[in-house]
């Protein structure tokens, strides 16, 4: 079911796959989310700090297809979410594209992201 607060429904999807960046193997119920390119937070801290403006979550596959979309850049971001609180947390993995924008149009291409967890505490 789709809503919509005007009288023309969104109608763009993406789609693409998370896999592990050590293992190669697919991601499940990995959450990904599309940030707003506008925003006045830093790139490494968006999934910290902001609320994504869609959202969905991989398949067994580690796929996913985000549909309803609006035309736009986002900033693309994929985590763990193991408490499910929309944002990313220090132990969670994550994946992403840095730095940088996609694009959704009327084509786009399948999306891949790896996926890592921040290991500065192992570090020595």
């Amino acid at each position: 079911m789709v809503f919509s607060t005007g009288a023309y429904i969104d109608s763009l999807m993406i789609f693409g796959k998370i896999s592990d960046g050590f293992t190669n193997a697919p991601l499940e119920n990995f959450l990904v989310a599309l940030y707003d390119p506008l925003t006045s937070t830093s790139f490494d801290s968006i999934p910290f700090k902001d609320r994504p403006i869609y959202i969905n979550q991989t398949n067994q596959a580690g796929e996913f297809k985000m549909s309803y979309l609006k035309a736009g850049q986002y900033f693309i971001f994929a985590i763990e979410d193991k408490n499910k609180n929309l944002k990313l947390d220090p132990n969670e993995r994550r994946a992403f594209i840095p730095a940088e924008t996609i694009e959704v149009a009327e084509i786009n291409p399948f999306i891949e992201l790896v996926a890592f967890a921040d290991n500065k505490g192992d570090c020595k």
